[in-house]
């Protein structure tokens, strides 16, 4: 491996760099390290996530009532669409200590709008926690090509000196500092590049997440509708009696 690695031309310009050079592809490479890491989780967990919201909108297509939701609620409660069903369980038992109260006209107005409020905001919240260390991404995209052409920039200077110092401007004497200044230039780009697709790419995901349990809250929304103004008692008392702290 090393006699590889000592007949490689790229290689061989990387060592002869200056403190400088070497310690701006260092961090480029550690960059690159740590925004392919959280790209490949994100991606991983994203799509696992995805999939549990796909199978529970899925069982929502033939559920109207809220024994039915609470029932499937609790096949999966650690899992994404199990923690948000969980809260959303949090604002039905508000909304039916309002209804239980004869606010049944507060209730069905006010109350349901309150209702989709913190609904989306729990939605808000989950789709943030998803978007978290993304901004890696970005920072390796925008900073990558920036600090290859600080390291070209360095290098080139060296080089000029070089020239100045020997007097002479042929191809022999130019060619290899200015190859050398160009290796961060490369560096630069091998970071950025992937760090655009895979922040596009992880992007996609958490919107998916995203769209999937937007659908999820609008049955929330129409089921808790039906709730109070059917007047469903045997729903009613299930909400009463269930123990949200447990699910969430």
């Amino acid at each position: 491996m090393a006699a590889v690695l000592a007949g490689n031309t790229m290689w061989t310009l990387v060592l002869q760099g200056d403190t400088m050079t070497k310690c701006i592809l260092l961090f480029l490479v550690s960059l690159s390290v740590i925004s392919w890491s959280i790209a490949l989780y994100k991606l991983i967990v994203c799509h696992i996530k995805i999939q549990e919201l796909k199978a529970m909108n899925l069982q929502l297509k033939e559920i109207r009532t809220f024994k039915a939701l609470f029932t499937a609620m609790k096949k999966i409660p650690k899992t994404l669409p199990g923690y948000f069903l969980s809260r959303c369980l949090i604002f039905l038992k508000d909304l039916l200590m309002i209804r239980q109260a004869d606010n049944q006209l507060y209730a069905q107005s006010t109350g349901i709008d309150f209702l989709q409020m913190q609904v989306g905001q729990t939605i808000d919240e989950i789709v943030m926690q998803e978007e978290s260390y993304i901004s890696v991404l970005t920072v390796s995209a925008a900073v990558g090509p920036l600090l290859g052409l600080l390291g070209t920039v360095w290098g080139l200077v060296h080089a000029f000196i070089d020239i100045s110092q020997k007097q002479s401007a042929d191809i022999v004497t130019v060619a290899p500092g200015i190859a050398e200044a160009l290796i961060t230039t490369i560096a630069g780009l091998l970071v950025a590049i992937p760090a655009v697709i895979l922040f596009y790419a992880v992007s996609n995901k958490v919107r998916e997440i995203d769209f999937n349990i937007s659908l999820l809250a609008d049955k929330v929304v129409m089921i808790a509708r039906n709730l109070v103004i059917d007047n469903d008692v045997t729903d009613q008392q299930m909400i009463h009696d269930a123990d949200a702290q447990e699910l969430v």
